[in-house]
């Protein structure tokens, strides 16, 4: 529909999300959330990096990390800018199980079937994290470890979190930096 998403972050000790949706002229769309404006209050901080993705009924899907609680944060939102109460937990998921190294970077994708996967970078970006949640924001233990994958690119990768899937192919972009002190 031609709309402009932009999602912010505000640390401790508000920890609100805000996602705030203007129309294509650039004007505030006052009919999403309060004035144009989603704000929650999200469990620990947020972190640095923020993905949105728009579902094919409208909804929307937010992905940060909680570097408090260690853990990933998937928030869906109505296409009217309100919490979708049949979401996770009143519209926000949690991921558990993520090891404390994890940081953010998170990417989102969606299968065929409904289920959603996100890409997670480690620290020092050589390791990768997709954890898988059912449609309904619960994680989806069948994947990997207990809902969680991870590949380990040290050798060969010093950043990147794309996600795609083709032909029912999970695929995951990296890239090889510049050789460090050169």
């Amino acid at each position: 529909d031609d709309k402009i998403l932009l999602t912010a972050r505000s640390g401790f000790p508000d920890n609100q999300l805000y996602v705030a949706r203007y129309n294509e002229n650039g004007s505030v769309d006052t009919g999403f959330g309060a004035n144009g404006i989603l704000m929650t209050t999200i469990k620990g901080s947020v972190g640095r990096d923020h993905s949105i993705t728009i579902l094919p009924d409208g909804k929307i899907l937010v992905c940060g990390y909680n570097s408090i609680e260690k853990e990933f944060q998937l928030v869906r939102i109505q296409s009217d800018g309100s919490l979708d109460s049949s979401f996770g937990k009143s519209g926000i998921s949690e991921s558990y199980g993520v090891p404390s190294y994890a940081n953010g970077g998170c990417a989102i994708v969606l299968q065929e079937d409904g289920k959603i996967i996100i890409s997670a970078c480690q620290a020092n970006y050589h390791s990768y994290y997709r954890i898988r949640f059912e449609a309904d924001g619960k994680v989806d233990k069948t994947f990997g470890d207990s809902g969680v994958s991870y590949s380990d690119f040290s050798h060969l990768a010093s950043a990147g979190t794309s996600l795609y899937i083709r032909d029912d192919k999970l695929i995951q972009l990296a890239y090889k930096g510049p050789p460090e002190n050169k």
